[in-house]
């Protein structure tokens, strides 16, 4: 190889990284602007056109990255339970080390992202703007996944309350799966119903309260 051939190589690799953050950037974009139609018109009420255009993109382009609405309804789907798990760890990982102020991070980073995508995950939970059921994509059923993430990280913090003396000593796992039991309930209820309230800082503290005190009156 020769000394003239090392900058070509350096100028070849540096498009290559280019054309990837382009793509990654379209790829956000389309997801973005699928979210903003589907939550007005429903999963399968927004046109592949007008979301590219609402994208900035051609629809070329969106094809390019989904092969069909399917396929771009399963990627807005996963893009948002990763985006949940990654806010989740974040704010465990920045909270104080003890568990209440954990278990404080915990919720409200689930209901912050419920809160911030809530128009699209009512359709997703609840059905159409029309009443009628989910349409989603054959095989994808978002909430089992989801829960599953969000039970594990749960069950930790459930280690850590045993630990402290903070709950009672009781299967992790079972303790776990009551508390997200709890925050999908609540969701479900509070915002993601047709007449959805927003999550105001009193429903995180109202989950947690119960979880910790019960429904016995003080």
């Amino acid at each position: 190889m020769t000394t003239a051939s090392v900058p070509s190589l350096a100028t070849r690799g540096a498009r290559a990284s280019l054309r990837s953050q382009f793509r990654d950037t379209a790829r956000l974009a389309i997801l973005d602007a699928a979210e903003a139609t589907f939550s007005e018109h429903g999963l399968h009420g927004g046109r592949m056109e007008g979301i590219a255009r609402r994208a900035g993109v051609a629809v070329g382009t969106l094809y390019n990255h989904f092969a069909d609405r399917d396929a771009l309804i399963r990627a807005l789907i996963e893009e948002r339970r990763r985006e949940m798990i990654e806010r989740v760890d974040a704010a465990l990982r920045a909270a104080p080390a003890d568990f209440e102020r954990r278990l404080d991070a915990f919720v409200r980073a689930v209901f912050e992202h419920f809160e911030r995508h809530r128009r699209f995950l009512a359709i997703v939970v609840h059905g159409e703007p029309d009443g009628s059921p989910p349409t989603l994509p054959r095989g994808l059923a978002p909430p089992t996944p989801t829960l599953t993430e969000l039970a594990r990280r749960a069950e930790k913090l459930m280690v850590q309350g045993i630990r402290e003396r903070r709950l009672a000593t009781e299967r992790p796992q079972l303790l776990a799966d009551l508390l997200v039991g709890m925050i999908r309930a609540a969701l479900a209820r509070e915002m993601l119903g047709p007449t959805g309230r927003r999550a105001s800082g009193e429903l995180p503290k109202r989950v947690q309260r119960f979880f910790l005190q019960g429904a016995r009156r003080a």
